[in-house]
């Protein structure tokens, strides 16, 4: 039997994971870290297209208080937290696939719960060789393995790409950073049971609940001019707190005081880094997934469903042909990367406009084609109803 190594254990690779185990398939899971984070952490947004995959593996017997559905996204002024519109995301639910929100760490643990005999932990890869069709994986252990397929989920910061792949993506600086806190709704000015957009100048801010017991995720994307690494440069020094403190009074609490109530007991902030290019591997048992494939702005909650998507689509390949066709995959995922790419571009220079006249005419636009049925299943529609 053919044997599959995972490199990586985020969703992408527990995702997949959970296929190749359905598939009964021979496959290994590489974890450089000593094990999966269990404890509680920030949230993530699954739009439907990929609750439709997880279902599949599970999905919906899962515990009903740890993820929340919300009907709407509501678009606000950051400026005075007045609503501007609010799209109906209900319109793209089905019964059993509906918009969900919940804590990283949750889905985790529900996508590992079936794969501890398959996952190997501390196992930091140092060099992968190719020969005859096999992939011989060194790692920092002395140790060493050879498979017949190769997937690599790291997420964009891999360093198993560049023994395997043609180009070097290397991640750049998009001008912008996000910070992210988790915090109890004792505020007016958010709202508990749906997604609000707070829009500002070269900022907007997120908030949604992620599970029943009234727990709420934030984050902040805003512009930030820095040096080409701000995160290793400032990483848990004095300097980063004066920097991330007066941002966040500069971009948020002068608008209204009661924001400092999210981010006062504890937050965690890094840079949005984006791709240029999309990794692409030298040999044809090699497949990339997830941010280690394409990473992008965070402006349409896609990052986690892509990884979900692009897991499903290669676990189809290994079960449907002896042999898998590299080409066709890569295809169906850069078009359809391409697709939310422009879309996520698009949304990140709307949220952030800055001058008075564009901000009214973006306000027009957002009443009128929030409520335009036809436009959001163009825009919107295309990334949320796929067919599998």
């Amino acid at each position: 039997m053919r044997k599959i190594a995972i490199i990586g254990s985020g969703i992408a690779g527990l995702v997949l994971g959970n296929f190749l185990r359905e598939f009964n398939l021979n496959f290994k899971i590489f974890e450089t870290k000593k094990e999966i984070n269990p404890h509680e952490g920030y949230g993530i947004q699954l739009s439907t297209n990929s609750i439709k995959i997880l279902n599949k593996i599970g999905f919906n017997k899962f515990d009903k208080d740890k993820f929340f559905n919300p009907k709407k996204v509501c678009f606000k002024s950051l400026n005075n937290q007045k609503l501007i519109s609010e799209i109906n995301i209900n319109t793209f639910n089905n019964e059993n696939e509906l918009y969900t929100c919940l804590r990283r760490p949750s889905l985790l643990k529900f996508l590992s719960k079936d794969l501890s005999e398959f996952i190997e932990f501390d196992k930091y890869v140092t060099n992968l060789e190719h020969s005859e069709n096999k992939i011989k994986i060194n790692f920092r252990d002395g140790s060493s393995e050879n498979f017949d397929f190769l997937v690599i989920a790291t997420g964009m910061d891999s360093n198993a790409k560049k023994f395997v792949c043609e180009n070097s993506t290397n991640p750049h600086y998009s001008d912008s950073i996000a910070i992210r806190a988790t915090f109890k709704d004792d505020l007016k000015i958010i709202d508990k049971e749906n997604i609000s957009l707070f829009l500002g100048n070269n900022a907007h801010l997120v908030t949604y609940p992620i599970n029943k017991n009234q727990d709420l995720n934030a984050v902040l994307i805003t512009k930030l001019q820095v040096e080409k690494d701000p995160y290793y440069k400032w990483r848990y020094s004095e300097e980063e707190q004066k920097l991330i403190s007066s941002t966040l009074n500069e971009k948020l609490y002068i608008h209204n005081k009661d924001f400092k109530y999210i981010f006062e007991k504890r937050f965690n902030w890094w840079p949005i880094n984006i791709d240029k290019n999309f990794a692409h591997p030298k040999f044809k048992n090699v497949f990339v997934i997830g941010d280690a494939l394409f990473s992008n702005l965070p402006t349409l909650a896609q990052g986690a469903a892509q990884a979900i998507e692009s897991a499903f689509e290669v676990s189809n390949y290994f079960r449907a042909a002896d042999y898998f066709d590299l080409q066709s995959y890569y295809r169906r995922r850069i078009k359809r990367l391409n697709l939310i790419d422009r879309r996520t571009r698009i949304n990140y220079f709307i949220f952030h406009l800055s001058n008075p006249f564009l901000i009214l005419i973006r306000n027009i636009f957002l009443k009128f084609f929030s409520k335009n049925k036809f436009f959001l299943s163009q825009y919107l529609g295309k990334v949320y109803k796929i067919s599998w």
